[in-house]
């Protein structure tokens, strides 16, 4: 390492680790001595002193042993107002991977729900590679953990803040990934308030993902669902369903060797209305409307990949 960048890691680390674009190892090397480094402050709570401790104890067994998924500490911050750390972790060859599936949270979770967050990142990524390796043997995979933002808990779900500030970040991390790995295909796993935020991202930045499944939706913005339309319909971005968000999707006949085509479905559910404040002035809070879904063409939509919990 070059004795600029060394004095960075021993000094400012914090300087260098959450730049999106850098690749995976060496963002995983600052983020692991800004963790050293946040474990020795003194103005940290029990509670967040012990999920930095989990989370140190989950990159060392990673890095003791040979059989287990490569793990990447792609991000790690202290939010401002309470000290709350966040982070996203790569399992897999970020780095090299042909496809990378981001997968991230709903509300009502944090990094106290790091281990069972990454147990089912590792459990996806082993079957996204068992299955993208039958189609080519020399492919490679990797799922991000994406855990940077504050999904806030049940009162959160009636507004767009949480969700607004969850799709810049996760923007930010995509926008990394096209630089870091132009070539890999770009998916995205959105869980309950998770596809809110992540529709509001695609709808914001066409053509920066290649695929979204949504498990469990909380709805989206009546502006997210006209532009996720518009690029389904352009060829650009797949959209699939969990089973029981199936219930009231059809399938259609097989169009052959064309690419899969997406019709759009409308079912009783919440759109956000836009934010603007009403006469007391207080802002604006979702509705009673429609839920904007998908179906593929020539099958009922996939089920969410093996391994989600």
């Amino acid at each position: 390492m070059a004795a600029p960048l060394a004095q960075l890691l021993a000094l400012a680390p914090f300087a260098v680790n959450n730049l999106n674009g850098l690749r995976a190892e060496d963002r995983t090397r600052f983020n692991r001595e800004t963790l050293k480094q946040l474990l020795a402050r003194d103005d940290l709570d029990d509670k967040h002193r012990g999920q930095l401790r989990e989370l140190d104890d989950m990159l060392k067994d990673a890095s003791g042993s040979a059989d287990q998924t490569p793990v990447f500490l792609l991000s790690l911050f202290l939010e401002t107002d309470d000290n709350s750390p966040r982070a996203s972790l790569g399992f897999g060859d970020v780095d090299n991977a042909d496809q990378i599936t981001t997968l991230t949270h709903g509300i009502e979770t944090d990094m106290a729900s790091l281990g069972e967050w990454a147990d089912s990142a590792v459990k996806m990524e082993k079957a996204l590679s068992r299955a993208l390796t039958r189609a080519d043997p020399s492919a490679e995979s990797a799922v991000v953990l994406f855990m940077e933002w504050d999904s806030g808990g049940t009162s959160n779900a009636w507004n767009i803040e949480r969700p607004g500030g969850g799709a810049e970040r996760l923007a930010q991390l995509q926008r990394g990934f096209e630089v870091s790995s132009p070539g890999a295909q770009r998916n995205l796993g959105l869980h309950s308030l998770a596809t809110t935020a992540g529709a509001q991202m695609i709808a914001d930045n066409p053509e920066l993902v290649d695929n979204v499944w949504l498990y469990g939706s909380a709805g989206v913005t009546e502006d997210a669902a006209r532009a996720l339309e518009r690029q389904i319909s352009q060829g650009t971005l797949s959209v699939r369903c969990t089973p029981l968000m199936r219930q009231t999707i059809s399938s259609h006949p097989s169009d052959g060797d064309r690419a899969p085509s997406i019709r759009s479905t409308l079912v009783p559910f919440a759109v956000w209305t836009p934010s603007v404040p009403t006469a007391d002035g207080s802002p604006g809070t979702a509705t009673a409307g429609v839920r904007w879904e998908s179906a593929l063409r020539g099958t009922t939509p996939n089920a969410a990949p093996s391994g989600i919990t």
